[in-house]
């Protein structure tokens, strides 16, 4: 009995220092403003459920109740919005959540290579020598050194044969005979000149008189027909003493399937009557 009762005392007085040192920490947090008691909870309370504001586990941490803008308790579990201050913000670690996309240099270098998903080049690269790529391959624009960009406008495929409209096409001047018309011309005064015995194009013709007037006629045929009714291709007035021409200029020449004749009649359009007393001078092809 003695025994129990001497360990009874010794527990007593082992329990003395802590009462008495819980006892100043109460006086001292009563004496402290931004003092906060926080009672021991074995576990944090469920959502709704009335509690200490402020509670702590058994090893000290901190729990802190939580309530939106109305004053509903707030679990963590559903998570909160987050709104970042005005000014300099340093956040930690951050977990990965769905597939993230990054481009960086990687993605679209600049030496030639694969063509990526996407590139984000922009201005150009000046080499010394161009770059040879193949299939399927990408480059950054290349330039010169001054920055000017190189443009290469390639070959351009050759018209192909049969018939194609090229217009706004105007020849340049040249001495080339290949690129010229012969004028056929009368060597003495005359009625008629044969400008060309087959088939051909017509592409001008003048006459000049003297002091009789007349037409200028002309015909498909390799030589002029006779005297009276006639019915020539074309027909203009030739005043006397004049030079009156007959020209396609700017639209494609006159064809003459059988051969080109020009004749100078005082009488017209329908009738012949031959005048020799006149120049020619006419470009046929």
């Amino acid at each position: 009995m003695l025994r129990s009762l001497l360990a009874l005392l010794a527990l007593l007085l082992l329990a003395v220092p802590a009462a008495a040192q819980n006892g100043a920490n109460n006086a001292a947090c009563q004496q402290s403003a931004s003092c906060v008691r926080a009672p021991i909870a074995s576990s944090p309370p469920t959502l709704g459920q009335a509690t200490d504001w402020v509670t702590q586990t058994s090893t000290g941490a901190l729990r802190v109740g939580l309530e939106d803008g109305s004053g509903n308790d707030v679990s963590l579990s559903h998570g909160l919005p987050v709104i970042l201050g005005a000014g300099g913000a340093i956040i930690g670690a951050v977990t990965q959540s769905g597939t993230w996309t990054v481009y960086d240099g990687a993605d679209g270098p600049v030496t030639a290579g694969t063509a990526a998903g996407k590139s984000i080049l922009d201005g150009c690269v000046y080499n010394t020598s161009l770059p040879s790529l193949s299939n399927t391959q990408q480059v950054a624009q290349q330039c010169d050194a001054s920055g000017r960009q190189f443009v290469n406008v390639g070959v351009l495929p050759s018209l192909p044969a049969g018939t194609a409209n090229v217009g706004g096409v105007m020849l340049a001047p040249t001495s080339s005979s290949s690129m010229a018309i012969a004028s056929v011309v009368s060597s003495a005064a005359e009625s008629n000149h044969p400008l060309k015995g087959s088939a051909g194009n017509l592409y001008g013709v003048s006459v000049t008189t003297g002091t009789i007037s007349g037409f200028l006629m002309t015909f498909n045929a390799t030589s002029a027909p006779s005297d009276g009714a006639v019915t020539p291709i074309a027909c203009v007035v030739a005043p006397a003493n004049a030079t009156t021409s007959l020209t396609f200029s700017g639209r494609p020449p006159s064809y003459y399937s059988i051969g080109i004749v020009v004749v100078f009649s005082s009488t017209g359009c329908f009738t012949k009557t031959a005048s020799a007393t006149a120049f020619f001078a006419g470009d046929v092809q």
